[in-house]
């Protein structure tokens, strides 16, 4: 019995240094899986901005397998399956996202795509309207004006003429720093608006970037159309 005795603190101390281990080993098998799922993500933004969707899908998955509770990247796969036609796919992913978040603006942007593709329009207005009320991380602004567009052109194509262009303008007047986006939002309201409507967003258009000759030459020739329209 003292034998046993004896053994007893030293089958203590072996139990205590096992858990240890164990526990040590779990958590550096979840450091080592979060930084595989970071680099894996950061592989697929990097893929993403090149244009390399598909390459950008494989990191993306990759990612999502190494963490699958990120909503980010569950978001970014979601994403990148809309923009590369995998629509069916992308909102599996997308509509998990919404279960989980409600107030994810760029979720409901790819839902809105989707819904828009296969031409559920009313459905996508809806969509477009719950991406624009919410919250979009800052490094999704870009992202963010692209649906402020393709929502005002949506309205517009639904027959809300007035209040599609009024998004294009409101747009155009709050992406000063982004002649991109804003050329594109004065093109839409030259499309679908009327020439005076025309005519006010390359107005803006002038005054927020002066040095580009194309604005001008567009504004002209709204200035022309609308005089025409008067007559």
């Amino acid at each position: 019995s003292a034998g046993v005795r004896n053994w007893v603190p030293v089958l203590a101390v072996a139990a205590i240094a096992a858990l240890v281990i164990i526990s040590g080993l779990v958590l550096w098998q979840r450091s080592r899986q979060a930084g595989l799922a970071e680099r894996s993500f950061a592989t697929g933004q990097r893929l993403l901005a090149q244009g390399r969707d598909d390459e950008a899908i494989v990191a993306y998955r990759s990612a999502l397998a190494h963490n699958p509770r990120s909503t980010s990247t569950r978001t970014a796969l979601g994403l990148a399956l809309v923009e590369a036609g995998h629509f069916a796919e992308g909102a599996t992913y997308l509509a998990d996202v919404v279960r989980a978040d409600s107030h994810s603006g760029p979720a409901w942007f790819g839902l809105a795509k989707v819904a828009q593709a296969e031409g559920r329009k009313e459905e996508a207005r809806q969509h477009f309207r719950r991406s624009l009320a919410g919250e979009w991380p800052g490094a999704e602004e870009a992202r963010r004006r692209r649906a402020r567009l393709d929502y005002g052109v949506l309205l517009a194509d639904l027959g809300r003429l007035n209040q599609g262009v009024a998004e294009l303008i409101s747009l155009i007047e709050q992406s000063g720093d982004d002649p991109g986006i804003a050329g594109q939002a004065a093109d839409a309201v030259r499309q679908v608006g009327t020439p005076e409507q025309s005519e006010e967003a390359f107005e803006i258009l002038s005054h927020n970037f002066p040095a580009d000759p194309n604005v001008w030459l567009h504004l002209g020739n709204a200035r022309l159309s609308a005089k025409r329209e008067a007559r």
